[in-house]
């Protein structure tokens, strides 16, 4: 949802005068400000319905955050690891990143930045915007012996769910061999660099009570 082209992909081919002014008013992957997506249809419906189900605690929480749903619908807003929010807050390094991949604002502030341009669908800047399909598949059954064998490292640690709960959460971390691909489209003659990825999950079921 949000603004998109019709048109064309979004590719980045622009002077470096107007590069620089873009730098300025860089927006995330759905072409909105924080500002306007909160007045953006579809995310006002869904910013209402979690009203319906916060506790008063955890709204008042929410209202505050600048990165909650409530403030930033789509989740996109961006924060450095080294903002000074972050020594205010005293807060743990590993926390410092969670905001770190966020495309809105991502290249604002000349010395707290990860990109020097606005994002694109231009994802390895050979300003050549191809729609060629070429990728390799793998499907890891999660819940199976297989899945199981790729597994080398879990974590789990105790988060706040946003009906104000407490629940104990685990991050695993799966090794998948190259070699142990289900299928390629139009297939390459021999394994090449790796230099993109998109994971896809199915069959993933939540049971949330409020």
């Amino acid at each position: 949802m949000g603004a998109s082209s019709h048109n064309h992909p979004n590719g980045l081919f622009i002077s470096l005068e107007a590069l620089a002014t873009l730098c300025v008013k860089t927006l995330g992957y759905d072409g909105l400000s924080s500002d306007e997506e909160r007045q953006y249809g579809q995310y006002q419906a869904y910013t209402q319905s979690l009203k319906q189900i916060l506790t008063p605690a955890q709204l008042s929480k929410w209202q505050a955050d600048e990165h909650s749903p409530l403030n930033d619908p789509a989740g996109d807003d961006f924060r450095h690891y080294l903002d000074a929010y972050y020594d205010n807050e005293q807060t743990p390094i590993l926390e410092r990143y969670k905001y770190y991949n966020g495309v809105e604002g991502n290249s604002r502030n000349p010395q707290l930045r990860s990109t020097t341009k606005p994002d694109s669908e231009d994802i390895n800047e050979d300003n050549t915007l191809s729609t060629d399909e070429r990728y390799y598949e793998y499907r890891i059954p999660l819940d199976d012996e297989q899945g199981q064998n790729y597994k080398i490292n879990t974590r789990t640690t105790e988060r706040t769910l946003p009906n104000g709960t407490t629940s104990a959460v685990t991050w695993t971390q799966y090794r998948i061999p190259y070699q142990s691909l289900s299928e390629c489209c139009r297939r390459y003659q021999w394994f090449q660099i790796y230099a993109f990825y998109a994971p896809h999950h199915e069959g993933l079921r939540r049971n949330y009570k409020p």
